[in-house]
């Protein structure tokens, strides 16, 4: 996994966006004008953080593991089977 904390881009970029190999992750976008030699610009900037796919779907099968636990827990709480 590589984190790019200060991404920009001319277009607002997709969430998630995946090639044969990797799954990028854009993550709090927000529009942005930035200062050039010319003037400025309005652009987006946002954190981009590359997984390989692999690492991503390690990634969201953990999180699913870990929703199903705590599902689990609300329900015995709850007392509901």
């Amino acid at each position: 996994m590589k984190i790019y904390n200060t991404t920009y881009s001319a277009l607002a970029p997709a969430e998630i966006e995946m090639t044969d190999k990797n799954v990028f992750v854009a993550s709090d976008i927000h529009q942005v004008t930035r200062p050039l030699e010319t003037g400025t610009e309005s652009c987006y900037e946002f954190t981009l953080t590359v997984y390989t796919k692999d690492e991503y779907i390690m990634k969201l099968t953990q999180q699913n593991t870990e929703l199903a636990d705590e599902l689990e827990a609300t329900k015995i709480i709850l007392g509901v089977e």
